[in-house]
């Protein structure tokens, strides 16, 4: 049994799972981003899933939330971004998703340490304190109002992210 699921979130960005199940081969599990910011999510996903394994193999199980915050999580970042606050309990706690994502760096570290990628999950961490990059884009825009600056410092983020 394979499955496949492909979602296109903008021109820009395409993410596609590729699942199969193959009773003799176990569990299969693709993940493909194609984003230029998203370039370290890989290595945060990569950490999730062996540390969640690790979790597993340990007897701990993590509790699931109702289908209701998960709908509105979603909702909540597909329009704020990482300056939304998301629901973190029943009872409709918010907290800031930076926050969130900054312990669940914290939580992975180690185990990114162990693979090899600890360093590309700081960039994620600069994501957080900068901004995305439309969020970069338009501040720039509002204080230059100039889209050639806007070009340039883009192909500036660019020469930076290929040199990292």
């Amino acid at each position: 049994m394979a499955s496949a699921l492909s979602y296109n979130l903008d021109a820009e960005m395409k993410i596609t799972f590729n699942g199969s199940l193959e009773p003799t081969l176990g569990a299969e599990l693709e993940l493909q981003i194609i984003d230029p910011e998203t370039h370290v999510e890989p290595e945060l996903i990569q950490s999730l899933v062996v540390w969640l394994g690790d979790r597993y193999d340990e007897g701990t199980y993590l509790s699931l939330q109702r289908y209701w915050i998960v709908r509105e999580n979603k909702w909540r970042a597909a329009h704020w971004s990482t300056e939304t606050e998301i629901i973190v309990d029943e009872d409709g706690r918010l907290e800031p998703l930076s926050d969130s994502v900054e312990r669940l760096i914290e939580e992975v570290t180690p185990v990114a340490q162990r693979l090899g990628c600890a360093n590309e999950l700081a960039g994620l961490e600069t994501i957080l304190k900068t901004g995305s990059s439309y969020r970069r884009q338009r501040r720039l825009y509002e204080e230059t109002w100039n889209f050639l600056s806007v070009m340039e410092s883009l192909v500036d983020e660019s020469r930076q992210s290929v040199r990292a």
